[in-house]
């Protein structure tokens, strides 16, 4: 398995979690009980980490609901509020995907399209897409608000695909790459004219 993990340093300074929490954190904040047993499992010493669920527990990020503390059963293991606001995982990315994505379009025959539809399955596509890493959301983001500012511009919101295919197609990588090509800045993509 390889993920990539994202963390604000700030909090986690300020909380004093030590990488090994944050690992512990993340494997629970994407259901990876499993893997996390198989890590635990395959260190010659589970000491330390049975001092860091503690914490864990201590500063009510996790319950554990295990009745033995002699063996740790991860599937016991549960994200409290504070351990879910800690990652950044309150967000409803999909929502904030949907709320800047356009509602219809006028196509060159002149009828009107709806653009937002199969809302469910495109939530479990976008989920699926950016498992769990703001830095891709954060990315898919940037690259639909550019998008958005150069169909303006152009005149071509007439050809903006429906949702569940902009997604299927991964059509942001075209104006990221479009970005990159034309030495597009992060910070000057879009003004408040689109937002």
């Amino acid at each position: 398995m390889t993920m990539i993990i994202e963390i604000d340093t700030e909090s986690v300074v300020e909380e004093r979690l030590t990488p090994n929490q944050i690992f512990i954190l993340q494997l629970l904040s994407l259901g990876q009980h499993k893997f996390l047993g198989t890590w635990y499992e395959s260190l010659e010493s589970n000491d330390f980490i049975n001092e860091e669920l503690r914490k864990l527990i201590e500063l009510e990020f996790i319950l554990s609901l295990n009745t033995s503390d002699k063996t740790i059963d991860f599937t016991k293991l549960f994200l409290l509020p504070r351990g879910i606001k800690f990652l950044g995982t309150d967000r409803d990315w999909f929502q904030e995907l949907v709320n800047i994505y356009p509602i219809k379009t006028i196509r060159s025959d002149g009828t009107k399209d709806y653009l937002r539809m199969d809302l469910e399955r495109c939530r479990k596509i976008y989920n699926k897409k950016v498992n769990g890493v703001l830095s891709k959301h954060e990315k898919i983001m940037h690259c639909l608000k550019y998008e958005l500012q150069v169909r303006h511009k152009e005149g071509s919101m007439t050809y903006m695909k429906r949702l569940p295919k902009w997604l299927a197609s991964e059509e942001w990588k075209v104006f990221e790459e479009r970005m990159l090509d034309e030495g597009v800045e992060e910070d000057n993509t879009y003004g408040t004219e689109l937002l």
